[in-house]
């Protein structure tokens, strides 16, 4: 089950990750409208410059950019995977799987075009289902993830949404064949781009113990979506972009 956590900044924070079992993917965005948008005014030395953060991968999480921009930048901070968030199209995506693996994000709900989504599937090696709101990612509510039933594959996914410690109940009861892990960010926040670090390991140990450890999952329509904030104990931030 691969684990994301999202929207990183700060320097000491990001080392701090490494530390934390079971993480497997970093996320940078870069998305100028997002209180966590990661640039040198917030860290003066490019990615090349740090210690290892193995085993931790670096996803680059981009918003309708400029393919320009998208290559200069992931080159710049040495990423190893990019996240386009926005609505890129799948032609725009082939220009970049060229050079990077891709995680393309959809939000879903009952009116979505799954032949659509399923287009991306020759181009981007997972997807990302995260909820609808007025950002394009980061508004701090689960959707309604019994509309998952209908995907199909080929593409495996990664859920996303409002994720934070009131849900691992229904993390715990979720299944599909096609799920390949979560993204955690606001759930899990100080300060925009600042992580609880104590409270991802606890969320995290007790996510993958007892993933290993539970029977049969129930089926995803008795899964209720959440249509409010999740609630955690460090400070809780505004709802925004990723």
């Amino acid at each position: 089950m691969i684990i994301k956590v999202c929207g990183m900044r700060d320097p000491e924070n990001m080392l701090g990750l490494q530390q934390v079992p079971g993480v497997q993917w970093m996320g940078l965005i870069f998305h100028p409208a997002s209180p966590r948008s990661f640039n040198r005014a917030h860290w003066p030395a490019s990615l090349h410059s740090l210690p290892p953060l193995s085993p931790l991968e670096r996803v680059g999480v981009f918003v309708n950019q400029p393919l320009a921009a998208v290559r200069a930048t992931a080159r710049n901070f040495a990423l190893d995977r990019l996240q386009l968030h926005g609505d890129e199209s799948p032609d725009y995506c082939r220009e970049l799987a060229a050079e990077w693996p891709l995680i393309k994000a959809f939000r879903p709900n009952q009116s979505i075009d799954w032949a659509n989504v399923a287009a991306y599937g020759d181009c981007c090696t997972h997807l990302l289902f995260d909820t609808a709101g007025s950002q394009p990612g980061g508004n701090g509510q689960r959707f309604d993830w019994s509309v998952l039933q209908r995907y199909q594959g080929p593409a495996p996914f990664l859920l996303a949404g409002g994720l934070g410690p009131a849900a691992l109940d229904a993390l715990l009861a979720f299944q599909h064949p096609h799920w390949a892990g979560i993204d955690l960010n606001s759930g899990f926040e100080i300060r925009p781009g600042l992580k609880d670090l104590a409270l991802l390991r606890e969320f995290i140990r007790a996510f993958l113990e007892m993933r290993g450890a539970s029977g049969p999952a129930v089926p995803l329509t008795a899964i209720p979506a959440a249509t409010h904030n999740e609630t955690h104990t460090s400070q809780p931030t505004s709802t925004s972009t990723p």
